[in-house]
């Protein structure tokens, strides 16, 4: 029958869904990383992530601090909870997975047309929802980096130098957003392909 579920829908659609749920919530969606070569305490850095899991429960981070940069457990701690994500990025990734979950239930809607649309609608709200979410995680890192920073600027080490202005350089976006984000669009792709060949005819 013309109406019967295509099967390009069957990958994209409610197992891409898994598979791009599953991208999201384990690989990190944020980073923020430095490092020095040079200073009293010699060479270090500092590394942070977290993944999508981390965004929706507000959980903690990944913090590693090598070299000149580590520190006291107790600090170690409140540098952790300082940089959970706040209430919008765990509104907003909350609500991607939402959508992800919606586009999983897919599997129940075996007319082709009526799931190419829902996957497109589905597929749409969740990216935005997600881009959302990371633009305002991004920020709020960058914003705590400046605070950061700015309680460093005394230090001898920081002299003559704008670490509060390389804030914005060290947080940026990790590859389990841009690839959740391309899985959505791969998703969508074949759906709105079928779609528009069957407009056409």
């Amino acid at each position: 029958m013309d109406d019967q579920v295509k099967p390009a829908q069957r990958i994209a659609g409610p197992a891409g869904f898994l598979l791009v749920l599953l991208v999201f919530l384990l690989l990190p969606g944020v980073a923020a990383s430095c490092s020095v070569s040079e200073s009293q305490e010699g060479a270090g850095s500092l590394s942070a992530n977290a993944n999508g899991a981390d965004l929706v429960l507000g959980g903690d981070p990944y913090l590693e601090a090598e070299g000149a940069f580590e520190m006291p457990p107790t600090l170690h701690a409140s540098i952790v909870e300082f940089a959970q994500p706040e209430e919008p990025v765990r509104f907003f990734a909350s609500a991607a997975v939402v959508f992800m979950l919606l586009g999983m239930a897919t599997m129940f809607v075996l007319v082709w047309r009526l799931r190419a649309v829902v996957i497109l609608v589905v597929t749409v709200v969740a990216a935005a929802c997600l881009t959302v979410a990371e633009i305002l995680v991004v920020q709020q890192w960058v914003r705590q980096a400046e605070e950061l920073g700015s309680s460093m600027v005394y230090l001898p080490d920081a002299q003559g130098k704008d670490i509060v202005g390389l804030a914005g350089d060290i947080v940026h976006p990790q590859y389990g957003f841009w690839l959740t984000l391309a899985g959505l669009l791969a998703i969508a792709a074949p759906n709105l392909f079928l779609l528009i060949r069957h407009r056409r005819r």
